[in-house]
């Protein structure tokens, strides 16, 4: 079967995953075109009591400097509730990404320093948390679509603060955002779309005037 052809299927990915982050990168590394699928996986339940991926601490769980391959990596649906999620300097390969309808929680979720090939990325009805959400220094080479994000009203931070998108940005929320997002220092290829953002903060920062939505 050429790696092409290589799929891991929610049971699998998840039993390669809990191996820790350099028997994953190995493993991509030999499979550089496997489609990935996490699609509906509960994450929140191996968080903790050493269920959580060999060698792996609290503050870099789940993803935190994992490899993806080429192929389709699919994280609709699935649900991180529980607490803190990184996927910090991950890099996501050159293919589709999917978080679509994925839950996130209460917990702070960072993507600071990821980086997204050419494949579209889709974030569209995710549901967000209360916390903060970093997407600083984030480069994305396809299509971002954040469109109709779920419960925005409770988010805390939202930023967007000097990530790259090289195929264009849609963002919007189905309620406003509870707080301002931040695209100071973004750079843009192509359109964004902002038409159906609104905010509605529930504490003012200092910082907000620098936005550029007020």
């Amino acid at each position: 079967m050429s790696d092409a052809e290589i799929k891991l299927d929610q049971k699998h990915a998840i039993a390669l995953w809990l191996q820790g982050r350099d028997v994953w990168n190995k493993w991509v590394a030999e499979n550089p075109k496997a489609d990935i699928d996490f699609m509906r996986v509960d994450f929140a339940q191996y968080r903790g009591d050493g269920k959580c991926p060999q060698g792996m601490k609290d503050h870099e769980w789940p993803f935190e400097e994992f490899h993806f391959p080429d192929g389709y990596v699919n994280f609709s649906n699935a649900e991180f509730d529980g607490g803190r999620v990184s996927f910090d300097s991950a890099n996501f390969g050159k293919g589709d990404v999917s978080f679509s309808d994925a839950s996130f929680g209460k917990g702070d979720v960072d993507f600071r320093g990821a980086i997204f090939g050419k494949g579209r990325v889709f974030c569209g009805k995710a549901c967000l948390g209360c916390g903060k959400y970093d997407f600083s220094f984030v480069e994305f080479g396809g299509r971002a679509f954040f469109n109709a994000l779920q419960n925005a009203d409770q988010t805390n931070q939202f930023s967007f603060k000097n990530a790259s998108f090289d195929g264009g940005l849609v963002f919007s929320s189905e309620k406003p955002f509870g707080c301002v997002p931040d695209l100071r220092e973004t750079k843009y290829n192509h359109q964004i779309v902002l038409d159906k953002l609104e905010c509605k903060p529930r504490r003012t920062f200092k910082s907000d005037k620098f936005f550029g939505l007020y």
